[in-house]
């Protein structure tokens, strides 16, 4: 039993127990400096607000609508507000991201383009002529020849990316994807990509919107070295396997094993990044955040395309030879898992260490209009591609 001669605080009211517990939808450390003053606030503005009841107030009453939407709106931004440190890093993973996977579908472009000029022929063109004259006119070679030479657009979108031209990119790339569904739907050829490939290439097209924010200025000449060395290499494998015979069967298991369907390429394009960043840790060159984090979504990206093959191909009957490649496609999961789950554990550690949301700034719990537009704009200007 309490006798009245010992000193102990008060018992906080049901309205003071009713704001503490609205208070806790915002993070701890904001309110282990903020709550009691919040608080505060909130009780005296009730207890001015109607001093006659300031009893029955402090008894039974609840917080207003108005004041659960502002703690509500505050807790949203003191969550996913960040530092400029933390948005430069995410801002550079997804440039690394989308940059590095529009490299990919650049050289995979380069690759086909180079391998049709150099035998002269259109294996589609020959299957659609296979239709005979009962076919319609819009399963016509003039669809599949489209068709074939639809993804040089991506090196379109590439270079308009890497010179800042980025609205420019967004249009040619989503034309790019719009023209895959149409000539599929109208000629009733089987679409071109996947359902994977698609969302991947519309996720790039997105991408190419958020490269800009928090981020320095991309490299160019990095970026225009990587396509440039990825394009020499395969249509140098093309060449060689068409003017030296003996090498033809090498290079067509390569083609039919490793690359298969395109995954290959996702997979060594990650390999590549990997032991680039290797080469740069032992040169003692520092390595952003960023920079590991955009090679782990990257790898995500090409374990993603690896699996998707990996399915296609346990799907087919073994008499169809395709099951040939599930041993190399499977080393190549592996080394690209492994590759993934280092670059995620040292990225998100390094991340982590990033300084974290500062104190919150003393506004008060009310947040005008102006603050909050002043709160969700303070970020840096968006740096050009």
């Amino acid at each position: 039993m309490v006798t009245d001669d010992l000193d102990l605080p008060p018992s906080p009211s049901g309205l003071e127990e009713r704001y503490r517990r609205l208070l806790r939808v915002l993070p701890r450390p904001y309110r282990v400096i903020r709550e009691e003053e919040m608080v505060d606030v909130f009780l005296q503005e009730r207890v001015d607000a109607d001093p006659d009841s300031a009893d029955l107030t402090l008894k039974f009453g609840v917080p207003g609508p108005a004041e659960s939407w502002s703690v509500l709106q505050l807790a949203m931004r003191a969550r996913f507000a960040t530092t400029p440190e933390r948005a430069r890093a995410q801002a550079q993973a997804v440039r690394v991201a989308t940059l590095g996977g529009l490299v990919v579908l650049a050289v995979q472009a380069i690759d086909t383009a180079w391998a049709r000029l150099l035998l002269s022929e259109f294996p589609m063109y020959r299957f659609a002529q296979d239709f005979g004259p009962a076919a319609s006119w819009s399963a016509t070679p003039g669809w599949v020849v489209v068709q074939e030479w639809l993804p040089a657009a991506w090196i379109v979108v590439l270079l308009a990316a890497l010179i800042g031209q980025r609205a420019l990119g967004q249009l040619v790339g989503a034309a790019t994807i719009v023209a895959t569904l149409v000539i599929a739907a109208v000629s009733g050829m089987p679409v071109a990509d996947s359902p994977l490939m698609l969302i991947l290439k519309a996720c790039l097209v997105a991408g190419l919107a958020a490269v800009a924010s928090h981020a320095p200025p991309a490299r160019r000449g990095l970026w225009i070295t990587a396509a440039t060395t990825g394009a020499f290499a395969v249509a140098a494998m093309t060449t060689i396997a068409w003017f030296w015979p003996p090498a033809r069967d090498v290079i067509g298991w390569v083609f039919a094993n490793v690359i298969g369907t395109g995954a290959g390429f996702w997979c060594m394009a990650a390999a590549a990044a990997a032991f680039a960043l290797l080469v740069l840790r032992s040169l003692k060159v520092a390595i952003p955040t960023g920079v590991i984090l955009g090679v782990c979504v990257f790898s995500t990206v090409a374990l993603l395309t690896r699996v998707e093959s990996l399915i296609t191909w346990l799907s087919v009957p073994p008499a169809s030879g395709a099951r040939a490649a599930i041993t190399p496609a499977a080393a190549q999961l592996i080394i690209v898992a492994a590759i993934t789950l280092t670059a995620a554990i040292i990225g998100t550690t390094r991340y982590r260490r990033l300084p974290a949301r500062g104190e919150p700034s003393n506004t008060g719990p009310h947040i005008s209009e102006d603050q909050s537009r002043r709160h969700s704009s303070g970020s840096p200007g968006a740096t050009a591609l």
